[in-house]
């Protein structure tokens, strides 16, 4: 009975989970001041907060949404490349399933 009264209702986060957040609070801040000093001429931040730090298994995840952000932003890209001087080499691609392979280090 004494166990129902004072169980927690919530699952509190584990230490490897705190500190994890907490390496990604420091990562963030210390990409935000050195962002501060050399901005970049284009910023790309896709939406990748659901996705943990260390779910290497959601790779072709994280590629999509970068694909998707690069894509939103293309015009923006090719315009400011041009102010600064460089010419579009490539035209973009999407990734494959043999591109993911071969970043993943397979065969």
């Amino acid at each position: 009975m004494m166990g129902k009264l004072f169980a927690r209702e919530y699952q509190a986060p584990g230490l490897g989970t705190v500190m994890l957040g907490a390496l990604n609070i420091i990562m963030d801040r210390l990409s935000r001041s050195r962002m501060a000093g050399d901005p970049a001429d284009v910023l790309l931040v896709p939406r990748t907060g659901h996705i943990g730090l260390v779910e290497f298994d959601r790779a072709a995840d994280l590629i999509a949404l970068g694909e998707e952000a690069v894509a939103a932003q293309l015009p923006l890209i090719r315009e400011s490349m041009m102010a600064l001087g460089y010419t579009p080499q490539a035209q973009f691609r999407p990734v494959t399933e043999e591109t993911v392979r071969t970043a993943e280090g397979g065969p």
